[in-house]
């Protein structure tokens, strides 16, 4: 079965005709059924997760199918299976319009399927309840860089740039934009890179001759100073170019600096890598209210700019759903002495880093809403 090449006609995937060979340990001549203990083969069809020490993991409520009855415009009882999990609650859209949420009256109710044990055992019900935000709380912590000793990193390359290119190409990797997997080994602070990863039309990994340098290498080697006003030599500027990989054995991408590198053991804010932990916030833990520094929608602003793009033409443009107060944009009047001439205090509409806390927005929670100034 050919997964990767699809039937042109039926989209479905191909099927090759195959001849088992001895080496696939398929017995390619006919065999009696055996019923020899050396001949039983094993299939493991539930498992679990656990410790080190042999517990068994918690890995807490998973997702379970629920079902509940209800009545159509027509008198009929019809059952609507759903199914809830950690992205959220489905259920067929045929039968949408049926399932009344909290806040109707009455709200459908759902029992969660029983699939054995003891039968008399009461089923919990659910009602269902629709948000209209989630939030993440992002946690910041540091590491070391050797912390990261053996995990397998992938690094995008830009050799063939032309700000950059010399610079990698100097530490070994070819003139083209990729990117490239390996580790580092805290042991000897050596990077070493193995293989070149492709990602079009399908995901392959090459193994190539190995590309290492040292941290001291790589912090001698990717690093640019650019000469500013010639009569000012403190108009130069120097740019260090940090090591940016992302190990799929985490899942996490990391910043490697320089003083990460001159520093591989230190994890504290000062030399360690900055690793942000991300995790859905409960309803049950919703803060009583969240402030918006940057970008923050209104209620009538989102709805206004969901009804232009539902009635807009292809390609057409609509409103910002964000207020405008929220944005890192001087205001003001370009009224300055010599503004038209000179341009000197003409700063409105200007891009300025920060936002006054005067201008920042607060949302409130109620459930699993989150209401703007207006309540809404």
């Amino acid at each position: 079965i050919d997964f990767t090449n699809p039937d042109p006609e039926t989209g479905a995937p191909q099927l090759i005709p195959y001849t088992p060979t001895s080496e696939d340990g398929i017995a390619t001549t006919e065999q009696c059924f055996s019923l020899a203990i050396e001949d039983a083969q094993r299939s493991v069809h539930r498992y679990g997760v656990y410790n080190q020490n042999g517990s068994r993991l918690d890995l807490g409520q998973g997702g379970f199918p629920m079902s509940a009855e209800v009545t159509d415009g027509d008198g009929e009882t019809v059952n609507i299976h759903a199914y809830a999990d950690y992205w959220g609650v489905w259920f067929s859209e045929t039968h949408a319009s049926l399932v009344k949420l909290v806040g109707d009256e009455p709200a459908t109710v759902f029992t969660k399927e029983h699939f054995g044990g003891e039968e008399d055992v009461v089923q919990p019900t659910y009602t269902i309840a629709q948000g209209n935000a989630k939030i993440e709380k992002v946690t910041k912590t540091f590491v070391a860089l050797n912390e990261l000793d053996g995990l397998t990193m992938g690094m995008y390359v830009e050799g063939a740039s032309p700000w950059w290119g010399a610079k990698y190409q100097t530490l070994g990797f070819p003139n083209e934009n990729a990117e490239f997997q390996g580790s580092y080994t805290a042991s000897t602070g050596v990077w070493s890179f193995d293989k070149k990863l492709t990602f079009n039309p399908n995901y392959t990994e090459t193994d190539i001759t190995p590309i290492t340098f040292s941290n001291a290498t790589w912090i001698s080697t990717m690093t640019r100073t650019e000469l500013g006003n010639p009569d000012d030599p403190n108009d130069d500027w120097t740019e260090n170019r940090s090591l940016w990989a992302w190990s799929p054995d985490t899942g996490k991408g990391y910043d490697i600096r320089a003083n990460a590198m001159q520093n591989p053991t230190d994890g504290t804010q000062a030399n360690g890598i900055i690793v942000n932990n991300n995790e859905t916030v409960l309803p049950a833990q919703f803060p009583a209210s969240v402030v918006c520094v940057e970008q923050c929608p209104t209620a009538a602003l989102l709805n206004a700019t969901i009804a232009a793009a539902v009635a807009g033409a292809p390609g057409s443009t609509v409103a910002s759903p964000y207020a405008a107060t929220n944005w890192p944009i001087l205001t003001g009047a370009n009224d300055a002495p010599g503004c038209a001439e000179t341009m000197e205090g003409c700063n409105a509409g200007r891009w300025y880093q920060g936002i006054l806390g005067t201008n920042t927005q607060t949302y409130t929670t109620s459930g699993l809403q989150l209401l703007d100034a207006t309540e809404t």
